[in-house]
């Protein structure tokens, strides 16, 4: 009897001790699984701050290259070479007089298309055509669907949860926000759409473009869209080509101290559609 008495304790003891050393286990497990957790949000974190940081410097570096060529555009000539009567090319006078010079990039073009403005005469396109160049941006961004999406959200305010993502918004209400959310999108979606014609997007950006800019001016305000990945025209003229692309929007000047980045619909990337050079 004894010896059954001092057996059953001994297994009693044992089946505890394996449960003490059970729970301990689960414990570690769990305090280990909380802490890769925490090291895998920390490292997401560092990832889409280090996105974000590669992101911002190409787009400065991109502001740095096509903001002299605007401020050109806006308070220099036309176009460099171009006379004042008729806007003929004064490079057929080089030479004396002598044999015709070579023609530059585009002058076959028509004059409406080398002297775009906007509609109140008072932005001329660089030598380069950069706003022309910038405009190739946003055909579509997100596609003319996602544009109306956000419009249609806009107009029956249940864009709580885009909003809530505008950041430098300080002192901003949440009207103002709205307001600010949907006049941003509206001269986006113009401005690709009805702005400078598509051939003199197609000839001053080219196949395979990266780094474009697309600067919006509205009075006192100024807003910028970027695309860090390179576009491609598809290869059927008439024909459409979607691309998933990094793109990043910024208000410049007007609404904050400094220019700050306004995130619509996430971060990141988002799909851009590129039309042939007879899609259009």
């Amino acid at each position: 009897m004894t010896l059954v008495i001092f057996s059953c304790g001994l297994i009693f003891g044992i089946a505890l001790a394996l449960l003490m050393a059970s729970l301990r286990c689960y414990d570690e497990y769990n305090a280990a699984r909380a802490e890769l957790e925490s090291v895998r949000s920390k490292l997401k974190a560092a990832i889409t701050q280090l996105q974000m940081a590669a992101s911002c410097e190409r787009f400065e570096r991109s502001m740095e290259e096509i903001l002299p060529k605007m401020e050109q555009a806006k308070c220099g000539p036309r176009q460099p070479g171009r006379t004042s009567e008729g806007g003929k090319d004064s490079r057929r006078d080089a030479g004396g007089g002598g044999g015709d010079a070579p023609p530059a990039v585009g002058a076959d073009e028509s004059d409406g298309e080398e002297d775009a403005v906007d509609g109140g005469g008072s932005l001329s396109l660089p030598p380069l055509n950069a706003v022309v160049a910038l405009g190739l941006l946003v055909v579509l961004v997100g596609m003319n669907a996602l544009i109306e999406q956000l419009c249609q959200s806009n107009r029956h305010g249940t864009d709580a949860y885009m909003l809530s993502h505008i950041s430098g918004s300080s002192g901003l209400t949440i009207d103002q926000r709205i307001s600010l959310h949907g006049w941003l999108v509206r001269p986006i979606y113009r401005s690709s759409r009805d702005g400078t014609s598509y051939a003199d997007m197609l000839r001053c950006v080219g196949d395979n473009t990266s780094r474009i800019v697309f600067i919006i001016w509205k009075d006192q305000y100024v807003f910028g869209c970027y695309i860090s990945g390179g576009l491609r025209l598809p290869d059927d003229h008439n024909g459409v080509k979607m691309q998933w692309c990094d793109v990043w929007y910024f208000s410049l000047a007007g609404h904050f101290a400094r220019p700050t980045m306004i995130d619509l619909r996430g971060r990141g990337w988002q799909f851009v559609e590129v039309a042939g050079r007879g899609g259009l």
